[in-house]
């Protein structure tokens, strides 16, 4: 349900009084919405514009004040009502707790207590809590706050607080019904004498006739009213046919209305239906469509209402479907959708958790009531044809999950689909409980040279569901022809593959990752690269201007050629860089070997005759310290390299990268990790400093350990030892003549993996050894004084990060609440 609410802008402060307010109908409303103060998770207050959202905050409070004269006070019962919170909001009034309410998103109404709110300067405070813990695998971050804009409203002691409607037609669209259940709230002191009804009539628009009508006496007080409303062949609504209805609910006292809810209401069957070749379309009225849409996020920077110029540039591109992702999106976007002919998938906060999770009695309570919130919100709309419950990687508990099951059921009920998404390149599941699926067939999940393959088995997996197959932006730099690999334009000429492999394969349609672009949730595996702001993956750009992609699919989606597109200009270095880097590696090595003996002399003891290498370490006759340089440069540049190659195989496995970036603790340095992932040069040029200043680290440790057990062995051995024990590192050198091939052909990426795990266990066996000729003890004994160091070290630092938590957020605390 939306309520049409008329707003009146005010300059500067909110305040209300009687010659201030604008009426329509019965109701007087201020906007709210502009600058608040926000303190986020106990921070300091600082000023932000509402609406707002945060991505990471488990907290946000948000206060302003308000002024309301006394004649106005006295004239109206005050509500708050917002077009959408998330989740669950406390409401402050001048310093006392008054309630709290549960929005997640939707449109939600909350009365003020009377006599909470006073004649004067009042200050209103909401605490908003986020509830759903939900963190998107490969999108946006679910976001939380004031997400849309929040009103102060007026109106009669006894009011309509709500009404929820749902539509059913029949196959045939021969007849259709409006179901409605009607919220009344009252005042305690509302007079029993006075004689109320509650009248419901749909007018035909434009031209305001009544189509269905009813009238009923109520009694006063809070209560709720069920109505069902039989209509005979209704004008059905339609993509190029966009009949609709107006629904007015209204309250009566002695026939003179007192309160009334205005909202949109459009019929129309959806249902799915398989032709004879086997593919399964959506049908709306009886009739297939081809579905050919891309995912909108609603993410923390897109919490404002839609512009009509995005509407014209999806319809001009031949776009009818909207997947909305992240957060539930502002109503006027569906209002739009409804207007101009766009169908829209919904998807519940829930979608990303785990089936497991779901059945936990915690949640399950909450899941369906969020999911019975979102039908009676939207049941009407005929824009929305489906609602995504699951999305993951398909397996047995998610098809045989009761949750999801259930889910399902009351979805179905409402006169939808549920819509479920599938990662593609894993398991298949072996039946099908939702009548939409979105696979995503690009990398990393299913290489390019298995995308038919792919969707063929995706049709043979859900027979009886319309399969969408999602392409998004791949990480993996693509060769063609004259296109720069990496470039937008490269990009689009793989999504104009794309399309016609779809419509070849899967004519239903096709849905594109994305439409806008959005803040990635983990850097490390957005698409095409990671950006601290925004990851590059929508048709249009940042400034709303239309990328190449967007003429690809307007091109592809209306029948036309394919649009010619210029080379592009390259955004990032490619793999063949490492090629480059092990020649010149080689090269480099290859002229120190020949111009000097002793880096020789040196790599060959190491090798060859270690022990003789170490003795002398431990007697005092020490190498080179240039020559030591030398070798360490060497082994670093080279462990640098090829820390860099396996880096970007390892953005292109999400369940490692996922496994990862969780056991990151600080945000900081999972974004610092994203920037150097995404930059080769830097990832080389980093891991070899860390390498090097490691081995210094080491050496300090080693004589730490030297010193516990009494050994008298100077840091400089102990520096010396562990460069000349890494030497065996150097092997693989060769390897990277290979370049991408190293993370491209998997039997390649094994020997190179076993060649990497060999030189670096012969390494660490060549520094054990090492370090027990050094100190003349038994290896175990070594080894069991670093490992009581390493406790040592460990309780240590992590009693230093307790104590400091809790000494900042004491800190915190006491500046926000103790300080005037």
């Amino acid at each position: 349900m939306w309520v049409w609410i008329v707003a009146i802008a005010l300059g500067g402060g909110a305040s209300l009084a009687v010659g201030q307010e604008l009426q329509w109908g019965v109701r007087w409303s201020l906007p709210l919405q502009g600058t608040w103060e926000l303190s986020e998770d106990g921070a300091p207050w600082v000023p932000v514009t509402v609406p707002h959202a945060s991505a990471r905050a488990d907290e946000l409070r948000y206060r302003r004040s308000i002024r309301v004269d006394s004649a106005a006070l006295a004239r109206f019962r005050w509500h708050l009502y917002t077009l959408g919170i998330a989740d669950v909001a406390e409401v402050w009034l001048n310093g006392e707790y008054v309630g709290q309410f549960g929005s997640y998103g939707l449109p939600a109404w909350f009365p003020l207590p009377q006599g909470k709110l006073r004649p004067g300067v009042n200050t209103l405070e909401l605490r908003i809590q986020r509830v759903w813990e939900v963190r998107a695998f490969l999108g946006s971050v679910y976001p939380v706050g004031c997400l849309r804009e929040v009103y102060l409203v007026g109106t009669a002691p006894q009011w309509i607080q709500g009404v929820a409607a749902r539509v059913q037609v029949a196959p045939s669209v021969e007849r259709a019904e409006l179901a409605l259940s009607v919220s009344l709230g009252a005042d305690a002191a509302q007079a029993e004498a006075s004689t109320l009804g509650l009248r419901v009539r749909l007018l035909r628009l434009p031209d305001s006739a009544s189509v269905a009508e009813e009238v009923r006496p109520v009694a006063a007080g809070t209560q709720v009213e069920r109505f069902r409303l039989s209509i005979t062949a209704p004008q059905m609504w339609s993509p190029a046919q966009r009949h609709r209805y107006a629904l007015r609910t209204e309250l009566l006292r002695d026939g003179t209305v007192i309160d009334a809810v205005v909202q949109p209401v459009g019929f129309r069957h959806v249902d799915t239906w398989a032709d004879t070749a086997g593919t399964v379309w959506l049908r709306l009225n009886g009739v297939a469509r081809q579905l050919y849409g891309v995912e909108y996020y609603v993410d923390a920077t897109t919490v404002g209402a839609p512009s009509a110029t995005q509407v014209r540039q999806m319809l001009s591109a031949g776009i009818r479907l909207i997947r909305f992702r992240g957060a539930l999106p502002h109503p006027q976007w569906l209002e739009l959708c409804a207007r101009e002919g766009i169908l829209a998938v919904l998807e519940l906060p829930i979608a990303e958790l785990p089936p497991s999770l779901l059945q936990r009695e915690r949640y399950r309570y909450a899941v369906e009531q969020v999911t019975r919130l979102v039908l009676d919100a939207y049941g009407a709309n005929p824009a929305v044809v489906a609602v995504g419950t699951f999305q993951g990687i398909p397996v047995a508990g998610v098809v045989h999950n009761p949750v999801l099951q259930r889910l399902g059921q009351l979805i179905r009920q409402a006169g939808m689909l549920t819509a479920w998404e599938f990662y593609g390149g894993g398991r298949h599941p072996d039946t099908a409980a939702a009548e939409l699926v979105l696979v995503r067939v690009h990398e990393p999940f299913v290489e390019w040279e298995r995308l038919v393959q792919e969707l063929q088995r995706w049709r043979q997996a859900v027979p009886r569901a319309v399969v969408l197959p999602i392409w998004g932006f791949p990480v993996w730099q693509q060769q063609r022809g004259y296109l720069v690999p990496g470039s937008e334009e490269a990009t689009a000429y793989w999504l104009w593959r794309f399309l016609k492999t779809a419509q070849q394969l899967t004519p239903a349609g096709a849905v594109v990752w994305s439409w806008n672009d959005y803040v990635p949730a983990y850097p490390l595996v957005s698409f095409p690269e990671a950006e601290r702001f925004s990851s590059r993956s929508g048709l249009l750009a940042s400034s709303g201007e239309p990328r190449a992609a967007y003429r690809v699919v307007q091109a592809a989606v209306h029948g036309e050629p394919e649009p010619l597109l210029p080379p592009g200009q390259e955004q990032r270095l490619s793999l063949p860089l490492y090629t480059l880097l092990g020649i010149g590696l080689l090269l480099v090595f290859g002229v120190v070997l020949n111009r000097s003996p002793q880096v020789q002399q040196g790599i060959w003891r190491a090798l060859v005759h270690p022990h003789g290498l170490f003795v002398d370490l431990r007697e005092g006759y020490l190498p080179v310290y240039r020559v030591t340089g030398t070798v360490l440069g060497m082994v670093a540049l080279v462990v640098g390299v090829f820390a860099a190659v396996w880096g970007e195989w390892m953005v292109r496995q999400p369940g490692w990268v996922m496994l990862l970036w969780r056991m990151v603790p600080w945000e900081p340095v999972q974004w610092l990790l994203a920037w150097v992932c995404d930059r080769p040069l830097v990832a080389v040029v980093g891991t070899a400093a860390a390498l090097a200043l490691g081995s210094v680290g080491g050496a300090v440790l080693l004589w730490g350990v030297a010193r516990l057990l009494r050994t008298r062995v100077s840091w400089k051995a102990c520096w010396l030892l562990t460069v000349w024990a890494a030497v065996p590192l150097l092997l693989p050198v060769p390897l990277l003549l290979l370049g991408e091939q190293l993370v491209r052909l998997s039997w390649l990426r094994w020997v190179n993996a076993a060649l990497l795990l060999l030189g670096i266990a012969w390494s660490g066996y060549r520094w054990l050894y090492g370090v027990g000729v050094l100190l003349q003890r038994p290896t175990w004994k070594v080894l069991l004084t670093l490992a009581w160091i390493g406790v040592l070290l460990g309780g240590i630092v992590l009693g230093i990060y307790e104590l400091g938590r809790e000494l900042l957020s004491t800190m915190q605390y006491a500046l926000a609440w103790w300080i005037p």
